[in-house]
């Protein structure tokens, strides 16, 4: 232990991109410096998109790779550790926890946490390389879990038998994400801005552009919501990704002929105007979702939700209370539940209370200052 009262804790992730995980290390960053404790953060890239978020006053130390398999970077990781006394480490996910295990394996006087934010590998290669990461594991480490799901999944499929276990969902601040008083304005210059009609409803997913978040399911979904259904709904995707994945997006849109229902709105600092403005929120993942945060913040601005049954949905949404269920690739599923939700008549104070009830971040908070002091 440093000579400070509360223990030094550093945090080893990728880099600050827009993301779940990425928004939950800052916000638990944040919360132990407000705390007093002295953190600091280990980003392993250069992306800092968002920085902004972080307090100040916490010091980053970007340690980059010639390559993802440079293990000389395990020394820099190290020397950091080393320099600044450090009594705990928190990994966020796999990689960052193995190319720190490497750095430590001549010192046990770190405590080490790994914290995971994915689930289900989205290609054999991903398993193989989390399959060798895992066996880093050793009895003295704590393994965090976001959800029950998550922690049966990676301990059957990973052979994970760590006794220092712990679940622990997402929170969100629920103060921050709620319903405007000004909502109806919000919506009323949001629908002018992209040209609906008044009976036109909105759909709005907020998740990376990625393969396995399931964007070309999405789009196949809206064009069965538009046939078979007739309901003439807009899909608004907030998020963004490679070049290359977009545009195949962008092709299956074409080829459907829904270029006017469909709204690429890139990554955005501020959500929330999208929460008050659209009509319901989806997620349509088939795989690397755990306990999306995302929909933590929709559902706590009263908006019903439409999620893959990946990772946690299960724990997180109450069919007849705040959204249903949908099956992996199967896009007449997610087009099936999205008119029934639109369709109904969302009780959004109990939705919102759902939410409030059981995953505000104080709450999420409370645990890690448990596991971690």
């Amino acid at each position: 232990m440093n000579n400070n009262t509360k223990p030094s804790i550093a945090f080893v992730i990728h880099g600050l991109c827009m993301g779940g995980a990425e928004k939950f290390t800052i916000t638990l960053l944040n919360h132990l410096h407000q705390k007093g404790y002295p953190v600091f953060l280990i980003s392993l890239s250069e992306d800092r998109t968002l920085e902004n978020e972080l307090h100040p006053n916490i010091p980053i130390f970007t340690l980059l790779r010639k390559s993802k398999y440079d293990l000389s970077i395990k020394d820099k990781i190290r020397y950091v550790l080393m320099q600044n006394q450090t009594d705990k480490v928190f990994c966020i996910n796999s990689y960052a926890y193995f190319l720190t295990k490497l750095a430590l394996l001549k010192n046990r006087s770190i405590d080490v946490y790994l914290s995971l934010h994915s689930t289900v590998a989205s290609n054999i290669k991903n398993y193989v390389q989390n399959l060798f990461y895992f066996r880093m594991i050793d009895p003295t480490d704590h393994i965090i879990f976001l959800c029950q799901k998550q922690k049966e999944y990676l301990s059957k499929n990973y052979f994970i038998s760590n006794p220092n276990q712990h679940v622990i969902n997402n929170g969100i601040d629920t103060n921050y994400f709620r319903p405007n008083k000004e909502t109806e304005i919000i919506r009323t210059a949001a629908r002018t801005r992209f040209n609906l009609s008044h009976d036109e409803s909105v759909i709005l997913k907020v998740a990376r552009i990625a393969p396995e978040k399931g964007h070309l399911d999405a789009i196949e979904a809206l064009y069965l919501l538009h046939d078979k259904y007739k309901e003439q709904a807009h899909l608004i995707f907030v998020g963004d990704g490679p070049s290359i994945y977009k545009y195949k997006i962008r092709k299956s849109i074409a080829e459907r002929g829904l270029e006017d229902y469909v709204h690429f709105e890139g990554n955005q600092q501020d959500v929330r105007g999208y929460y008050q403005f659209a009509d319901l929120f989806t997620l349509t993942s088939h795989s690397t979702e755990t306990f999306s945060i995302a929909a933590l913040e929709a559902m706590a601005c009263g908006l019903p939700c439409s999620m893959t049954d990946v990772g946690g949905a299960s724990e997180m949404i109450v069919p007849g209370v705040n959204g249903l269920l949908t099956t992996p690739h199967d896009p007449l599923s997610m087009a099936e539940s999205w008119y029934t939700l639109l369709s109904g008549k969302p009780k959004r104070d109990l939705i919102r209370a759902h939410v409030v009830e059981h995953f505000d971040k104080r709450s999420m908070l409370a645990k890690y200052d448990a596991i971690l002091h």
